[in-house]
């Protein structure tokens, strides 16, 4: 597979600091041959082959198994992603309803966003000069800004909001994607892929950001 993008940056490649042993938890680290064939190999196993059997993985496999994980996500990224996004926001829905602090923070937020749009109303209506409805923006936006910030300390999962924003920009990048992805684009792949773990050497799990994962099965037939 050929690289969209040219690996402009001397020791930094699309993989750097992504690719994790299954088997051992260690980093992998990238190796070129004297006749220019580049391969990531597990750094316990580079060292000391006995203590860890994931071996190489040539870089053209790993760039060819994110190719195909993208179109099957592409193809599949309703029946992958949705349920995962309405599960995430019921989470969510129950763990706020459950909360009276979080019903009045929620209503704050409402309370708060209504008035910054009867502002912009004003503004438009030139009932309200440029300096003054800039000053009240400025006020609004930073209650908005300390009401969110108590709302995320409420969740039992502080996470849970970084999870679904995170599910929604992977749906985001795929939707604006190409339909067929036929080479390895370095632009999607940070995008989309948190990590990979390499369970073998023949096979690799794709994480991506939400958690969402995917498994490929290398091609090894054909290196």
């Amino acid at each position: 597979q050929k690289l969209r993008r040219s690996e402009t940056i001397v020791g930094t490649y699309p993989l750097s600091l992504k690719i994790m042993c299954g088997v051992c938890g260690t980093a992998f680290g990238r190796r070129a041959s004297k006749k220019g064939r580049v391969s990531w190999v597990c750094r316990k196993h580079d060292d000391r082959a006995a203590d860890c059997p994931v071996g190489r993985i040539p870089e053209t496999e790993l760039y060819a198994a994110f190719v195909r994980m993208y179109n099957k996500l592409k193809a599949h990224r309703d029946i992958l992603l949705t349920p995962a996004l309405d599960q995430l926001t019921a989470l969510e829905d129950t763990l706020q309803r459950g909360n009276p602090a979080m019903l009045a923070i929620n209503k704050a937020i409402a309370d708060i966003s209504e008035q910054s749009h009867k502002v912009s109303i004003l503004q438009a209506r030139g009932l309200l000069d440029a300096d003054a409805c800039t000053a009240k923006l400025r006020d609004i936006n930073a209650k908005l800004t300390e009401l969110r910030r108590e709302r995320r300390q409420l969740l039992k999962n502080e996470d849970i909001e970084d999870v679904i924003d995170a599910v929604k920009k992977i749906a985001s990048v795929l939707c604006d994607g190409p339909e067929t992805l036929l080479d390895f684009d370095e632009a999607l792949f940070t995008e989309l892929v948190e990590k990979i773990i390499a369970e073998t050497n023949t096979r690799i799990r794709f994480q991506l950001y939400g958690g969402v994962t995917l498994t490929e099965e290398l091609r090894v037939d054909r290196r």
